[in-house]
């Protein structure tokens, strides 16, 4: 609930609205009907010259004498249009009062949802709200950046309410590009050369307790956040994913085309020692076309816990692996084609390839939502 809303239903016995009369009638109809009459309501109102609150000059000097009947110390209500409510806020404090509250479309709204909420309710009606879902971190999709982001075209970064930019690979850079990031509390930021985005996705698991949790990157995103989280508040899905990607070859076969084969048979190594039933289950899903890309997701919390409790021991062991092998800190020897770099992504390859193997399999098991995804188009790709 907004925070000046719950100041307001806290009070005990009496609130002054000082304001104009139809911010007032509002106001009043609210609280009456949501406290049941339990609160004392006194009024100091401005009539208005017209439907235009801005036409009206209000005289606050005018209602000084009514202000001395109340104690300096009650909760006043400050209700103008924005363009009065402040000298009215300054009026009252010049006047002695000191718990002073402005109206605003926030707190309009959040007295709104109550009111008809329980209005709707004593009528025997359902009273569904959109804004419920943004509540409580009842959502939260977390959108991994870095300091190597192309620049997006002109208007293609207005970020929906529920996302949070978060700076993935931050304990590699000085440079801080975002309020949030990934090396603070339990993280493992430092391994972003490999792990890429999932960095991000590590900490959100070990450091936030939204019911729903997502993940995206700045320029691959959910389209309908909105609509999304609509569904989640009415229905308990386990998890949100994107439309699946339709290979032309094998999941096992794209991988090889797009990356090195020098991780993929360690992988598989790692499934049969540490996850023998997922391994016997890949042999049919790596040979099909169906492929979740990405690492794009929204998770319930618990489906969240169980994934990620089973796919990063799987990637550590991965990399530990690699380790063994080529004595590199966990990187990849050098490549001639000057494509090191790339593969030595190979732990946000292989999440991917996990994805899809953890969703397939479960999906007899799982209440599953599809949404669609956008590519955000960078400068440099701008062809028009």
């Amino acid at each position: 609930m907004n925070e000046e809303a719950e100041r307001v239903l806290k009070v005990k016995d009496k609130v002054l609205i000082f304001g104009q009369s139809d911010y007032a009638a509002r106001i009043k109809e609210y609280l009456r009907f949501i406290l049941k009459g339990r609160l004392q309501i006194y009024e100091i109102v401005f009539d208005l010259v017209s439907d235009k609150p801005d036409a009206t000059c209000f005289d606050f000097n005018a209602r000084k004498k009514l202000l001395k009947n109340f104690d300096d110390g009650i909760l006043v209500i400050v209700a103008f249009s924005a363009k009065y409510n402040y000298l009215a806020n300054k009026f009252l404090v010049e006047n002695g009062f000191t718990d002073l509250i402005l109206y605003n479309s926030v707190l309009d709204n959040a007295l709104k949802e109550i009111y008809f909420k329980e209005l709707y309710k004593s009528k025997g009606l359902d009273f569904e709200f959109v804004e419920n879902a943004l509540k409580n971190d009842f959502m939260t999709v977390y959108m991994a950046k870095s300091i190597y982001d192309k620049g997006l075209l002109k208007n293609e970064d207005t970020l929906s309410p529920f996302v949070k930019p978060i700076q993935v690979g931050a304990a590699l850079t000085d440079k801080k590009i975002c309020d949030l990031q990934d090396d603070t509390g339990d993280n493992i930021s430092e391994k972003n050369k490999r792990y890429c985005e999932m960095t991000g996705a590590y900490w959100a698991w070990k450091n936030t307790c939204s019911k729903y949790t997502g993940f995206c990157h700045y320029r691959r995103r959910f389209e309908d956040l909105t609509s999304i989280a609509i569904r989640l508040a009415k229905e308990d899905f386990d998890a949100v994913l994107p439309l699946p990607t339709l290979a032309n070859i094998s999941v096992y076969e794209d991988y090889l085309k797009r990356h090195i084969p020098d991780v993929y048979p360690v992988m598989l190594d790692v499934l049969s020692d540490m996850s023998p039933e997922y391994y016997e289950a890949s042999k049919k899903i790596f040979s099909d076309k169906i492929f979740y890309a990405s690492n794009m997701y929204i998770l319930r919390r618990d489906i969240l816990n169980d994934f990620y409790s089973w796919m990063f021991p799987l990637l550590f062991e991965v990399e530990k692996r690699i380790d063994i092998k080529y004595g590199l800190n966990g990187n990849l020897p050098a490549r001639e084609d000057g494509l090191t770099d790339y593969y030595n992504r190979y732990a946000g390859f292989v999440s991917e390839r996990l994805t899809t193997l953890y969703f397939i399999k479960n999906a007899d098991n799982l209440k599953l939502l599809y949404a669609s995804k956008i590519f955000i188009v960078s400068e440099e790709n701008n062809c028009g």
